[in-house]
Parts: structure tokens; C-alpha cells; sequence
């Protein structure tokens, strides 16, 4: 086997063409390597891996020689434990003899576990002393593409692929490079090069596809998604393929058809952007109550995970707010803010205080939005309240429908130094119109929604009609279409911040815009404005009307599919009548009837909030967890205020059963880069929830998920990486907490009888409410351990959402706590009953 077939299908952050899980870990050829490194090697790709963690001589402790460490490390990394093989690697590559073998295997560990840079110059420091090229290069694009560098993941894979064309996983990763870069003919190029040469993996499939649909080649992209899909379900490969689909139907105006897909698919298989695309789909077909309970799923993806923020204070899910100060927090445009202040209205109304967080320059408009109470403007951190909510989760909360948005204009008015400055500069003869004809250039969707200036001369000509550019700055394909001033005044230059803008608009008899943020302050200002819209709009606006329940006072001209000069000439022909005298045709359209929407099935489909310890979605309705989650924002806290009393700030800890994180994201918080944790979780679909909660609240680096699953932990409908192990196999250097909630847990003990002896860890044993289990105490007692009952109240008085009511009336979930008999009692045992 060659270098380069060794490295061709890397862990966490390659693309790879089949199960990463299955790939060697690798390293180079080169006759510096220990023939017992290379025979570790072999072993690792095949049947022995499992055995092979019994390389140091007891099982445990570390080897002395290199060969062995290296062999460790390997070993480590090949059962996904990359932040244990990162501590040797670190020790192993400080010797300036370090071979390129070892060098590269570190640097895959390093990126397998997150420490991109690091991974980077260990490659450099490979190549610098004559690492083999395409092993080195391969391994450097693979790092870059992750690292956010797709110029130089290019060069180093468009090297390889010269020299070592055969190799699918090459031409996978240069077309995520040629994406990133934003050369989609090129991408698709490389992905049907990886799918020639592996068209049995779902990931070249989906990769193709998504080059496909970067180059609007909708047909030939659905059907690669659909190839990809069909391989998942064949091979269970995870490509992630669901996400696609439902995005792209989304994007394509195919809402129906996105909506079914997602109720179908996304009970079993879980994931956080196909939900996105989900709720822009239910809130554009007008299904408000199911698209709400999903929007709060955006924060799951890039950019937005960035700009998510926490505050140490409840998150408001609808309690009681009299006497108390409430932050809305601001999010995503300008629009988007000035659409959504409307809700600090129905804030008030509860008894709150509302304090307003908002994008930098929004800081003096924000003032005058309508039972706003305070302001603070980005970088400033708002401080003085006592519970905090999102922007655009408020319609969740609330329970918004289509016929319940709360409505009433003007919701925002001009500040009074404003009005005074723009008095007297708007004509009074004639119809005064406001022309917005381009949105943010940057914004991923301008191409659809801003249209050319030149389309716009049907409505020079119109008599009695004066036009006022409100456009801040022009762009040079629009210079030579622009009309004379006696046309169209060019105010936008002289529009220093909102505040003129708003004072502007107020001023005007009529605003004519595509979707941008003037028009939504001409809306919030309750001006008549015309809203163009192309073909595919966005969600907030619904399908098939001329109005919009969200602003009153809004037409809506929308593109049938036939272009904007149809919509121009509507547009055109609307002003003539109303400057000829109908003056009644400003008003907005009557309010179309609300339809009931259509039926769904949202009801399993996973759910997500601001939590405790991060946000997180949950499987709705699936046990206490999820009743928890849902209501209270936690889960056992009281467990984790005594794990916090048994561990040390560096412990180790292996979690079984972790459910969707509701411990697992405050244990890997608590212990940091100086503690270990290991977690299991079998059933499926809460394994998916799992991972993608760690990885949105930043905290996957800091968990092992080990490979494979443990005997007595086995969901049967589980599809494995690699075969059951016991906890003993894991050989584990330490452990201070065995926290088990399963029901194989006397199994599980079983399979830990060694670890239990050698490393005398606290067990927490999750048991059936308000059973005793003699048998897992008499198999602790067996093991020299005193036990416990542990008995946690599900409902705890203050938790996280500060709700005053307990839905569990009472129950209490039941433990057993096992200290070796060794163990001083801590305090921590005071009110708790032994077993004797």
C-alpha cells in the first residue's frame, strides 16, 4: 500500500468518499518508520484494532520507547481519542530527530482534534525535511480547507492531484477549495472526477450536487442529491445529503415538497440545517406556528452561530415579566430589527421594561421605536436586566399566527431634530415618491431581490410625479441610466445615518422600494410603501398576496416569473392613476383572507431553545429530558451540582447515555482543556443530536466520542462504525466519574470490572424511579464500593426559565451513587442514604 492510499481519507474535517471511520490512520512510507509503527499500523486497518490497545505492556501505562508511544498514539487516534494521542504526539514531535511519519500522523491528530494551526506547522515541519510530497500536500489542502484558506488548500491539492490522479478523496476535497473560492465550473470538474473514480460514495454524489446548484444546474444537482441519498440509505453512509435536499427545495419555490421531506426524514435523522431550511418553508407557505417552534434552529449554522449571544440571566419563554426588565436582543439586518421592534409593544403590555440591543447604526433610530425604554448599540454590552430573549424568537414565544402579528402603525417615529432638518426639503406639488431600487450588495441574495436602474424609465415620463433617490450610494452600472435631478432628486448622499432616512420618508407621499430596510421603516412608520418582490421572495412575505399582514400600509408587487418590467409596468400604471386623482389607490390592499394552513406533521420533529448550558435541540416528547428541556431550559441540575462536589477540576469522566447533551455540554464546559470526557449515547437519533449540539456550542473539540459502542449500551436499531467494546477495553490512564444512564448499566459494570478496580472512579448510576436495584449495589459492593441513594427532584424551584409551576408533580429521578469504600465520605453524603 502506497503513501498516499494511506492518507486518502482522513478524520473529522476531510471530505473522504466513504465511512471516515473505516480509513487507516496513516502516515508516510518512509524507512525512518519502526517496523513495529508500521505493523501497528496494518493492524489498525484491519480486523485486530480492537486488541490493539493492549500495545503497552500492562494496557495502561505509557510506553517508554518512541516506537511504542507512536504505536499509543496511533492507536488512540484510531479509536477517535485524538486529545490523548495529541498529548503524546506533542511529547513524541519535540525531538528534532521527529521523523515525517510522525510528524504527519500528528498532524492529522491535530486536526482531527481541532488544533488547526498546530496541524499546520507540523505538515510545514514535515515538508521542510523532505516529507513524501503527496502525502504532505494532501494532508496540508485537507487542513487549509478546514482552516478557512481555500486559495492554499488548492494549490497543495491541485499538486496532488497532478501526481496521484486515482485517489477520489484528492478531487473531493479540491472541489470544496473550488467552491469556497467561488469557482462552481471548477468544483464540479474535481467532484466528477471523485465520482468516477468512487460512484459508490455519497459524498462525492453530494458534493457534486452542491457544485451543480452553485451553478443554478437545479435538474442535474436534485438528481445527484438524490443519487447521494440513495447511497446513504443503502451503505449508511452520512453524508448529510437530507440538508441539501430540503434547502434546495426551499430556495427553488418547492415548499410542499421540502415540508414532507423534512417531516418524513427528520424524526430519524436529525439535523440542524435541513430544520432551518424546514422552518423558511413552513413560514412562507403562512404555517406560523410550526415555522416558529423551527426558526430558532438558525443559530445551528454559519454566520449566525457567530453572532449568537448568551447573557447570564433566564432566557424569557413566556414568563411572568411584571416589574422586570427584559433585553431583546438584535440579530441578523437592519430590516429585521425595524420589522420585529414591533414586539416590544406586546413586551410592555406584560409589565416589562424593554431594553433594545442593536447592530452598529441602528443606535439612534432605536430610541424612537414605540414602548423602547433603553438602547445599546453594538460593541456596547448591555447590562441591568433580568431576562433576555432573541429578536426573531419573540413570534415563538408569543404564539404568532398570520392573523395575530401584532400590526398597529406607526410603531416608530421621526425624531423631532430630524423632521425639522428635512422640513421644507420635499416639494408639496404634485405625488413626492421615494425610489430604493438596490439592497446591500453583499447580501447572498441580491442577485434576486435589487433590480438595474434602467428597468425603472417607464416611470420617468409620469406627470405629476416627483422622484427622490434614496439610495446611499450608486452603483456604476446604474450612472448612465440615472435621471436628471428635476426627475429624480438624488437625496441618498445626503442621508447620514437612519434617523434622516426615517425623516425623509415621513415626509414623502409614497415609498417604492425592493426588499430592503427602508422599506421597513416606511412600513414602521405606517407611509404607504410598494414593496417589489421577485419571483422567489423571502419568507416573511408569504405567497399569492398583495398585502402583507405585517405592515398595513404595504403593497406588494410581485414577479409572476415573468421578469420585473411586468412589475414595473403595474407599478407605472398604478402612479399615472394616482396622479391623475385616485388618490385612495396609497391606501394598502384590503387584508387577504387567512387560510388555515395546510396539515403537518411537525409533532416528532426535533425542537430546539436557549438552554442552561448552551442552546440545544431535543427530541420532542421522548422522555423527561425532552419535558425538561422544553419547559425548565435544564435536566438534573441538582445531579450536576453533586458531580461538581465528587470531581476534580481536571477529572475524567465517561458519561453513558448522554441523551442529547443536557450534561454532557456542562461537564465538557467544567473540565475544560485540563479534564477528559467520554461519552456514549446508542440510540441513533440522539447520538445526531449530540454531536451537532457539542459542535454548536462550540464544545465538540473538547468531547471524545469513542468509536464504536458499548456492550450492554446497544440500541439495536443503532448502525455501527465498529464492533461493541467494554469500558476496559478502553484502557483508559484515569477515570474519577462513571456516569451511567442506561438500561444495560449492570452489563456495562460488567465490562468495566477491571477500570472499577484499577482506577476507582465515583459511579452514578441512573435507575428506574424509586427502584432500589439490589443488584447493582451488590455488583459496587463486590467492586469495594459503599453506595448510595440519590434522589433528584425534576423539577427544581429555580431553574434556568424561572418557571414557577412543576409539570412533574413532584417525581424525583433516582440514582445510585457508588465511592470506593477507601474514599473518605465528603459532605457532599451528608443527606444522602446509604445502603447498608
Amino acid at each position: 500500500m502506497n503513501l498516499a492510499s494511506r492518507l486518502f481519507g482522513r478524520t473529522r474535517g476531510a471530505r473522504v468518499s466513504g465511512n471516515a471511520d473505516a480509513a487507516s490512520p496513516g502516515a508516510a512510507n518512509d524507512l525512518t518508520v519502526p517496523r513495529s509503527v508500521d505493523a501497528l499500523r496494518e493492524a489498525l486497518a484491519g480486523a485486530g484494532r480492537d486488541a490493539i490497545l493492549l500495545a503497552a505492556p500492562d494496557g495502561n501505562a505509557i510506553p517508554a520507547k518512541p516506537a511504542a508511544r507512536h504505536a499509543r498514539a496511533l492507536t488512540l487516534a484510531a479509536w477517535r481519542r485524538f486529545r490523548e494521542a495529541l498529548s503524546l504526539y506533542r511529547n513524541l514531535t519535540q525531538a528534532p530527530d521527529a521523523s515525517t511519519a510522525l510528524l504527519l500522523d500528528a498532524a492529522w491528530c491535530a486536526h482531527s482534534a481541532g488544533s488547526g494551526d498546530e496541524a499546520l506547522a507540523l505538515v510545514d515541519r514535515a515538508l521542510a525535511i523532505g516529507a513524501d510530497v503527496e502525502s504532505a500536500h494532501f494532508a496540508r489542502g485537507v487542513i487549509r480547507n478546514a482552516c478557512n484558506a481555500p486559495a492554499g488548500a488548492r494549490a497543495d491539492l491541485a499538486q496532488v492531484a497532478s501526481r496521484a490522479p486515482d485517489h477520489p478523496d484528492v478531487w473531493l476535497n479540491l472541489a470544496d477549495a473550488e467552491r469556497a473560492l467561488g469557482n462552481e465550473a471548477a468544483a464540479e470538474d474535481a467532484a466528477r472526477q471523485a465520482v468516477a473514480r468512487s460512484p459508490r460514495s455519497a459524498a462525492t454524489w453530494h458534493v457534486l450536487g452542491r457544485a451543480l446548484w452553485g451553478q443554478r444546474k437545479y435538474d442535474e444537482a436534485f438528481a445527484a442529491y438524490a443519487q447521494a441519498r440513495d447511497l446513504e440509505i443503502e451503505t449508511g453512509e452520512d453524508a448529510r445529503t437530507i440538508a441539501a435536499q430540503v434547502v434546495a427545495l426551499y430556495e427553488v419555490g418547492q415548499y410542499g415538497a421540502a415540508i414532507r421531506l423534512s417531516e418524513a426524514v427528520l424524526p430519524d435523522e436529525p439535523d440542524a440545517l435541513a430544520n432551518t431550511g424546514y422552518a423558511l418553508a413552513l413560514l412562507t407557505t403562512g404555517a406560523y406556528q410550526a415555522g416558529w417552534d423551527q426558526y430558532d434552529f438558525r443559530w445551528y449554522d454559519e454566520p449566525m452561530r457567530a453572532y449568537r449571544t448568551r447573557y447570564a440571566c433566564p432566557y424569557w419563554t413566556g414568563q411572568a415579566l411584571q416589574g422586570k426588565t427584559i433585553l431583546i436582543g438584535g440579530e441578523q439586518g437592519i430590516g429585521d430589527a425595524v420589522q420585529f421592534a414591533r414586539y416590544a409593544t406586546s413586551l410592555a403590555e406584560l409589565g416589562a421594561r424593554v431594553m433594545l440591543h442593536v447592530r452598529t447604526g441602528m443606535g439612534r433610530l432605536a430610541p424612537w421605536f414605540r414602548d423602547v425604554a433603553e438602547v445599546a448599540e453594538t460593541p456596547a454590552v448591555p447590562t441591568g436586566f433580568d431576562c433576555y430573549v432573541s429578536l426573531m424568537t419573540l413570534p415563538r414565544v408569543f404564539g404568532t399566527t398570520v392573523g395575530s402579528i401584532p400590526a398597529t402603525v406607526p410603531y416608530l417615529t421621526v425624531e423631532p431634530e430630524m423632521a425639522a432638518k428635512w422640513r421644507g426639503r420635499i416639494a408639496d406639488d404634485g405625488l413626492s415618491v421615494g425610489l430604493v431600487w438596490a439592497g446591500n450588495p453583499k447580501h447572498p441574495q441580491d442577485a434576486r431581490r435589487s433590480l438595474p436602474l434602467h428597468l425603472l424609465e417607464p416611470l420617468w415620463g409620469l406627470p405629476g410625479v416627483r422622484f427622490y433617490s434614496l439610495q446611499k450610494e450608486i452603483r456604476e452600472a446604474d450612472l448612465a441610466h440615472v435621471p436628471p435631478n428635476e426627475v429624480m432628486a438624488p437625496l441618498g448622499p445626503e442621508l447620514l445615518d437612519l434617523t434622516d432616512a426615517a425623516a425623509v420618508i415621513d415626509r414623502l407621499d409614497l415609498v417604492i422600494a425592493v426588499d430592503t430596510a427602508l422599506a421597513h421603516i416606511a412600513g414602521a412608520l405606517g407611509k404607504p410603501v410598494w414593496l417589489l418582490l421577485p419571483e422567489l421572495p423571502d419568507f416573511r412575505w408569504m405567497l399569492d398576496r398583495e398585502d402583507t399582514p405585517w405592515y398595513p400600509t404595504m403593497h406588494l408587487f410581485r414577479d409572476d416569473g415573468t421578469g420585473w418590467a411586468p412589475v414595473v409596468a403595474r407599478v407605472a400604471d398604478r402612479l399615472a392613476r394616482i396622479a391623475a386623482g385616485e388618490r385612495s389607490l396609497l391606501a394598502g390592499p384590503p387584508p387577504s383572507p387567512i387560510a388555515p394552513p395546510a396539515p403537518g406533521n411537525s409533532a416528532r420533529v426535533p425542537r430546539v431553545g436557549e438552554m442552561r448550558d448552551g442552546i440545544m435541540q431535543f427530541l420532542p416528547d421522548r422522555d423527561d429530558e425532552a419535558r425538561s428541556l422544553a419547559r425548565y431550559g435544564e435536566y438534573l441540575v441538582g445531579e450536576l451540582d453533586l458531580i461538581a462536589q465528587l470531581l476534580p477540576i481536571d477529572g475524567w469522566v465517561l458519561e453513558v447515555g448522554s441523551g442529547v447533551g443536557s450534561h454532557a455540554l456542562w461537564l465538557a464546559r467544567m473540565l475544560g482543556e485540563r479534564g477528559e470526557l467520554f461519552v456514549y449515547e446508542s440510540h441513533p437519533s440522539a447520538a445526531r443530536v449530540l454531536r451537532q449540539n457539542l459542535e454548536a456550542n462550540r464544545l465538540l473539540d473538547a468531547v471524545t466520542l469513542p468509536r464504536g459502542g458499548l456492550a450492554g449500551d446497544a440500541d439495536p436499531s443503532a448502525s455501527r462504525s465498529g464492533p461493541l467494546h467494554t469500558i476496559d477495553h478502553l484502557r483508559l490512564d484515569r477515570l474519577d466519574l462513571l456516569k451511567i444512564r442506561s438500561a444495560g448499566a449492570e452489563t456495562i459494570l460488567e465490562g468495566a470490572s477491571a477500570t472499577l478496580w484499577q482506577r476507582r472512579p465515583r459511579v452514578l448510576v441512573a435507575v428506574e424511579e424509586g427502584a432500589v436495584r439490589a443488584d447493582l449495589v451488590a455488583q459496587l459492593r463486590a467492586h469495594g464500593y459503599r453506595v448510595w441513594r440519590v434522589e433528584t427532584p425534576l423539577y427544581r424551584a429555580g431553574n434556568f426559565n424561572a418557571w414557577p409551576t412543576d409539570v412533574f408533580d413532584g417525581r424525583v429521578a433516582t440514582a445510585l451513587l457508588g465511592v470506593p469504600e477507601e474514599v473518605d465520605g465528603g459532605t457532599y453524603l451528608a443527606n444522602l442514604a446509604e445502603f447498608e
